[in-house]
């Protein structure tokens, strides 16, 4: 596969209504080198990764990310990773909100779907260890 070039940057901005107002502001700046197949990394192993990022795709294209890291920046690398699938995992819920209807319940009717559960979270018995 050929190397590719990419240079994503954008903004997102989150505006949240629950129950209290949320704003959320996020800038995020990723720059990818390289593209390679799983196949090429499964040839080549450590020798195909250098230190730029590398989209790593298969046959239907991208299925993941490598990123070097050092053991200095590991947890921030891991931290800002979390940060961007919770993101996306909170996105994908506001979607599904949108395509039921969801995202139309009033807090009153929030409050009482989330009574309805708790009460049947504390009406489950107990194991015992």
């Amino acid at each position: 596969m050929q190397n590719a070039k990419l240079l994503i940057e954008w903004t997102l901005e989150v505006k949240v209504t629950v129950k209290y107002l949320t704003f959320v502001s996020i800038l995020l700046t990723i720059i990818i080198m390289n593209a390679k197949s799983l196949r090429e990394l499964q040839q080549k192993g450590s020798k195909a990764i250098g230190t730029e990022p590398i989209v790593v795709t298969a046959r239907k294209g991208p299925v993941g990310l490598l990123i070097p890291v050092t053991a200095e920046s590991l947890p921030r690398v891991q931290q800002e990773v979390q940060k961007m699938l919770a993101l996306e995992s909170l996105s994908e819920t506001w979607k599904l909100a949108r395509e039921t209807g969801l995202d139309q319940m009033s807090d009153l009717e929030i409050e009482a779907e989330v009574r309805a559960v708790r009460k049947i979270a504390h009406a489950k018995p107990k194991r015992r260890r």
